[in-house]
């Protein structure tokens, strides 16, 4: 009962107030009051009657307090602006209560629409699908529009252009009757024959492009028969020369291809080639995208694999944190699958830059946790045992393990110009290190890192010797192949003369 008491005597305030022809901030404070009341009364789903009230008491002040906005001061405008705003909000979650019927403010919109379109036009149309009757609304809307400002009988502005292309946008959200006039305007063909098939595409100005790209995305997300049909036009839109143009056909690709992912690969195509161009905005966009479809799951890691990796050691600072950001979030998992998802992008990434990428991953992305477990140790190992020597750079931060220095012995009781892994100095130098780090438990482990250790820095005193021959040692031959030859020449008996031999 006290709230009615108060309802009643804050709309006697707001009447009295509004039939001046004014209303200053108290009066604002006041209408912002009633529409936060019928939009929080609308959300409880409660009290049929207040809501009504409230909700006819609004709807009869709706018109008057939009031509206040309009009248009002351009410092005072953007109060104004919201006060509208709040009560077309309002107006929305009363009418989806079920317990207003909407024909009162239906007037008011079909009446005042193109300057309740201006400025409001998402909240307006948020009013008009809560209608009943929505499909039959939109319909007039649409042509009290297009009559209004003789759209195609006479050259338009750009202002009237936009505005056309944000509301078949919206309307397209909702049914297919704005297909045929959008499709008529937006061709295919994208060629211009008279005023009367205006194609936005090939507008001189960017705006109405961009805006032409937004429409056609909420248009081709009715259905995906829809969007397939259309998919050459979207291609062709991806290839522009403009790069906003590109941008905003990104956009539209992306929501697409995140609907159904596996329905346009030539789209996606489109994309992968956009992350190779020269204009950064446009990569970073086309890098965006792929990113997005990597964390919904709409698209399959292991194959872009070469992607993270080149994207991690990109010149533009935005796009490499962008993959610092989406590698990190890929690796939210247990340690071996952490394992296999920076192993796989050390893998596919060009073998000239697999330094720069293994620094990276060390100092950007992988934890002390990362490092130190033993599937990360031995898939190292692996890399490094296939001679893939960029591998070395994670060796100063393995954690020395019974596994690893077990594999690195095994290494060592083969012949050394047989593993690929010491066959490098750098390499050599690393391992042995790691092994210095080994902490034995036991007697055995103890005389195994001894003998390993030996070993290697036998290795090691080989690579330094050979550093400091006065030639260059040509063929892949190494030096223990040299003495190994020689120790062959001098076990040969000759029984017979200079001359047999020859």
């Amino acid at each position: 009962m006290e709230f009615l008491q108060q309802l009643s005597s804050d709309i006697a305030a707001v009447e009295a107030l509004a039939s001046r022809g004014t209303l200053d901030a108290d009066s604002w404070n006041k209408l912002e009051a009633l529409a936060s009341k019928l939009a929080k009364r609308a959300s409880c789903g409660k009290d049929a009657l207040i809501i009504a009230g409230l909700y006819l008491v609004m709807v009869r002040h709706l018109q008057q307090v939009v031509q206040l906005f309009l009248k009002t001061s351009q410092e005072k405008q953007q109060t104004s602006k919201q006060m509208v705003s709040w009560c077309l909000k309002a107006f929305a979650a009363a009418l989806q209560s079920g317990h207003c019927t909407g024909a009162e403010l239906q007037q008011i919109i079909v009446k005042d629409f193109n300057q309740l379109s201006q400025s409001f036009l998402e909240e307006t149309m948020s009013c008009v699908f809560s209608l009943e009757n929505s499909t039959q609304v939109s319909q007039k809307l649409l042509q009290t529009f297009m009559e209004h400002h003789r759209l195609w009988e006479q050259e338009q502005n750009m202002e009237v252009s936009v505005r056309f292309l944000e509301l078949i946008g919206h309307l397209s959200q909702r049914y297919k009757v704005a297909s045929d006039i959008f499709m008529k305007r937006l061709r295919t063909s994208r060629g211009v024959s008279s005023n009367a098939e205006f194609d936005y595409l090939k507008h001189e100005d960017l705006k109405a492009q961009e805006e032409a790209l937004r429409s056609l995305s909420s248009f081709l997300l009715l259905s995906v028969d829809l969007a397939k049909r259309h998919r050459t036009l979207l291609k062709g839109l991806l290839e522009d020369e403009e790069k906003p143009v590109k941008v905003a056909a990104l956009a539209t690709v992306a929501k697409l291809i995140l609907t159904s992912p596996n329905e346009f690969p030539d789209l996606l195509d489109g994309v992968s080639d956009l992350m190779d161009t020269d204009t950064s905005e446009v990569q970073l966009e086309a890098y965006t995208v792929y990113a997005h479809l990597l964390l919904s799951k709409k698209m399959k890691a292991q194959g872009f694999m070469k992607r993270l990796a080149v994207g991690l050691l990109h010149k533009d600072a935005r796009i490499k944190g962008l993959m610092k950001e989406l590698v990190t979030q890929l690796m939210d998992g247990n340690a071996k699958s952490r394992c296999v998802l920076v192993i796989s992008i050390f893998k596919q990434c060009p073998g000239n830059r697999r330094d720069s990428l293994a620094r990276t991953l060390v100092n950007d992305i992988l934890a002390p946790c990362d490092l130190e477990a033993e599937e990360f140790g031995s898939s190292v190992l692996q890399l490094l045992r296939l001679g893939q020597s960029e591998a070395a750079h994670f060796l100063p931060k393995l954690h020395p393990s019974k596994n690893l220095v077990s594999k690195i012995d095994s290494w060592t009781q083969l012949d050394s110009s047989k593993v690929c892994a010491l066959k490098s100095k750098k390499i050599s130098q690393s391992v042995l290190g790691l092994m210095s780090r080994y902490r034995p438990a036991s007697a055995a482990e103890k005389d195994t890192q001894t003998r390993v250790l030996s070993q290697l820095e036998k290795i090691c005193g080989r690579h330094e010797s050979r550093a400091q021959l006065p030639y260059e040692v040509k063929g892949g031959i190494c030096i223990e192949d040299y003495e190994r030859e020689i120790s062959k020449f001098k076990d040969v008996r000759l029984d017979g003369s200079l001359a047999d031999l020859l």
